[in-house]
């Protein structure tokens, strides 16, 4: 059960930082098209 709980740990981990990439990418262009 512990193994399971870690991989979905991992797993948000990782998709958070994806978002927060995509997120502050899209400043980027949004701030160049300023």
């Amino acid at each position: 059960m512990e193994g399971v709980k870690t991989e979905l740990v991992n797993g948000f981990s990782n998709m958070n930082h994806q978002v927060i990439d995509l997120v502050l990418s899209t400043y980027e262009v949004m701030c160049m098209a300023c």
